[in-house]
C-alpha cells in the first residue's frame, strides 16, 4: 500500500471504527490497543509524562501508547486499519 493510500485509508478507518465500536461491546484491552495505535499513528512516539497512580484510566492509556516505543507511524496506521478489516470493513479506495 502506498503512503497516500495508507493515509487515506487510515482517515476512513478513524471515521468508521468509532461508529462500529459504539454499536458493539468491546473489551478494554481491545480499546487500549486501538487507542495506542491511533495515538502513535497521529502523534508518533509517546513523549508525555506518565499520569499519576490515581489517574487510573489516563495511566492505562499512557501505558498502552508508551508500550509501542519506536513503532513507526506508518506501521501503527496499518495495524489500526487491520482492526477495521477484521471487523468486515472494506476500505473504498479512490481511483487514480
Amino acid at each position: 500500500m502506498e503512503d497516500t493510500d495508507v493515509e487515506a485509508t487510515f482517515k476512513r478507518a478513524t471515521d468508521y471504527l468509532p461508529h462500529l465500536l459504539a454499536k458493539t461491546e468491546v473489551d478494554s484491552d481491545s480499546l487500549l490497543y486501538l487507542y495506542a495505535r491511533f495515538k502513535q499513528a497521529s502523534e508518533g512516539k509517546c513523549c508525555s509524562g506518565k499520569p499519576s497512580f490515581f489517574e487510573f484510566q489516563a495511566r492505562k492509556k499512557w501505558e498502552a501508547w508508551n508500550s509501542l516505543g519506536e513503532k513507526s507511524q506508518a506501521d501503527a496506521k496499518l495495524e489500526y486499519i487491520e482492526i477495521g478489516r477484521a471487523h468486515v470493513w472494506t476500505p473504498v479506495t479512490s481511483a487514480h
